[in-house]
């Protein structure tokens, strides 16, 4: 009885280490300006190459979406960026997992993550209902169109 709650133990430590591990911002810096709405902090870091994908994503747009396909809640983030797509919205995806240094580069702590890169630098952390990332993403200037 005591193997198994050992064994459990080990997988439940396993798993914490490895969210912490792949959650952790690599080193890297840069030079774009962002303001984080929650603090109130003034933030900056570079903007680097373009990832485009289809529908949600416009290689204009002055929002960045910083998101991972492991991640739970950027899985239930894509539908509403899709339905978002179809009304004139449009944002530049920006893969972590496929481009660790954004984690540094552009102190990201957690996915999802949209930052406004035109000039306000805002921030809006976590995943989102479609009125409140539309009203986000209006403000911002991401509705193409």
């Amino acid at each position: 009885m005591d193997s198994k709650y050992l064994i459990v133990g080990l997988v439940l430590l396993a798993a914490v280490g490895g969210v912490i591990l792949f959650s952790q911002p690599q080193n890297l810096t840069g030079a774009l300006v962002a303001k984080d709405v929650s603090s109130g902090k003034t933030i900056s870091s570079v903007v680097i190459e373009d990832t485009v994908e289809v529908a949600v994503t416009e290689k204009e747009s002055p929002v960045l979406y910083f998101y991972s396909d492991g991640c739970h809640f950027c899985q239930l983030q894509k539908p509403i960026l899709d339905e978002l797509a179809t009304e004139g919205f449009k944002v530049k995806k920006m893969d972590v997992a496929a481009h660790p240094d954004y984690w540094q580069q552009y102190f990201v702590q957690g996915t999802p993550t949209f930052i406004a890169n035109n000039g306000n630098g805002e921030r809006l952390v976590g995943m989102q209902q479609k009125d409140v990332l539309a009203a986000w993403l209006e403000r911002n200037g991401a509705k193409i169109g």
